[in-house]
C-alpha cells in the first residue's frame, strides 16, 4: 500500500493543522484564479492495516447549472500516531469514479494499480495545492 511522499504528507498536515480542530474548512488564498480548496474530516477511529486511522477529504468544486461539481474530490486515511502516514482511498470527479481501497464483507480490499495512480495524482494536486494556497 502506497502513502504520500514527504513534501505532499507535511503539505496535508498543514491543511489538517488550518482546520484547527474543527471538521471542515474551505481555503481560499490563492485570489480569483485559483478554485477554493475544502476540507473535511468524514470519520475518525477506523481501523485500517493494523493501524487507527482518520478519514479525510479534499476537494475543488465549480459550480455547474447551480450544481457543485467535484474537480476533483479525494479522500485519504490518515494515521492517528504519525500523521506523516497519508493513504489515498478515493478518487472522483464529474465523469469518473475510483476506489483504490475499500471495505466490504468485513475486509479490506485494494486494487493496487488504482492506489498507486492515485498516490501519483495526489503527490503531484498537493505539490499544486502548496503553491496554490501559500502554504
Amino acid at each position: 500500500m502506497r502513502t504520500l511522499n514527504p513534501l505532499a504528507s507535511r503539505t496535508f498536515g498543514k491543511l489538517i493543522k488550518s482546520m484547527g480542530g474543527a471538521d471542515h474548512l474551505r481555503l481560499n488564498q490563492g485570489g480569483e484564479a485559483i478554485m477554493p480548496l475544502s476540507i473535511e474530516r468524514l470519520t475518525t477511529g477506523i481501523d485500517l492495516v493494523g493501524g487507527t486511522f482518520d478519514i479525510f477529504s479534499l476537494s475543488h468544486y465549480y459550480e455547474q447549472n447551480g450544481d457543485l461539481v467535484p474537480d476533483p474530490d479525494m479522500t485519504f486515511a490518515v494515521s492517528t500516531t504519525n500523521q506523516a502516514v497519508i493513504i489515498p482511498l478515493t478518487f472522483q470527479n464529474a465523469i469518473y469514479y475510483t476506489r483504490a481501497i475499500w471495505h466490504e464483507n468485513d475486509h479490506w480490499l485494494i486494487n493496487t494499480r488504482d492506489q498507486r495512480d492515485l498516490t501519483q495524482f495526489a503527490n503531484t494536486w498537493l505539490k499544486n495545492i502548496r503553491w496554490q494556497q501559500n502554504l
